[in-house]
């Protein structure tokens, strides 16, 4: 799920560039963002993919909405003689981004269903070979671990958890300071 999640990342970024779009936008994807992070450090819990499954559909109907809203908005502030080419290729650009990531979201969904189908412990079946995804789909031998180690490697996650957690909450705090200031 390592890739999937460097492309959602990326196209999440990319779409966020410009302002037409209103900031639950941004925030929405950035929650979705933490909880397929959450989904891919919890690798056996069935219940972090499936939410991270409910919200990413969730997201590619709000992604229909505020582009169907705010594009005709954006037109109309953007698209004028009197702005200059640099914001109009921002817009451009940022408008483009948002689409193909509503374009690959149903794309992207259906592979996450499918790794929580695996995880429900029903076997995957693709058309295609596709790595990430076939080969967790392969069967594994259980490594068998004590109580102990369960618990190191348990605690080892919560800290990860907690160190993606506070870093993006003082990334938001940064960013909403630095607009309060902006006006």
């Amino acid at each position: 799920m390592v890739f999937p999640l460097q492309a959602v990342f990326g196209k999440r970024i990319g779409a966020s560039t410009s302002s037409f779009l209103p900031e639950s936008y941004i925030y929405m994807n950035l929650f979705v963002l933490l909880i397929s992070v959450l989904a891919n450090v919890h690798s056996k819990s069935e219940e972090a993919v499936f939410l991270f499954f409910v919200l990413h559909c969730i997201t590619i109907g709000q992604d229909m909405l505020f582009i169907g809203i705010y594009q005709p908005i954006g037109d109309a502030t953007y698209e004028v003689d009197r702005q200059p080419n640099t914001i109009k290729n921002v817009y451009r650009f940022s408008l483009g981004i948002c689409i193909l990531n509503l374009i690959i979201k149903p794309v992207t969904a259906f592979l996450v269903y499918k790794v929580w189908q695996e995880r429900r412990g029903n076997p995957v079946t693709l058309p295609c070979n596709i790595p990430w995804i076939a080969a967790s789909a392969l069967p594994t031998k259980r490594n068998r671990r004590s109580s102990k180690s369960s618990d190191a490697d348990s605690e080892i996650e919560t800290d990860l958890i907690e160190g993606i957690i506070t870093v993006l909450t003082d990334q938001l705090k940064g960013a909403l300071i630095e607009q309060l200031r902006d006006g």
